[in-house]
């Protein structure tokens, strides 16, 4: 299976539900680019975002994820 590495810019949902802001970069096995930013996206959320967030956070975890900016280059 090939390897990519996906960098994530989180956007402004993130930082309206107190995601950690920072720039993440993860190496993931994966069938296609789509497939690798999926599975980034969904580490960087569950290792970036609280799990309580705060009340004005009106967006769900895909909508978070989703609006996320992605670079993605095969490894």
């Amino acid at each position: 299976m090939p390897k990519y590495t996906v960098k994530i810019t989180p956007g402004k949902r993130a930082e309206a539900c107190t995601c950690k802001m920072d720039q993440q970069r993860y190496t993931v096995e994966a069938e296609s680019k789509d497939e690798a930013m999926t599975i980034a996206g969904n580490r960087w959320y569950d290792a970036e975002c609280p799990n309580k967030q705060p009340a004005e956070c009106s967006h769900d975890r895909e909508d978070i994820i989703a609006e996320c900016s992605y670079i993605v280059q095969e490894v």
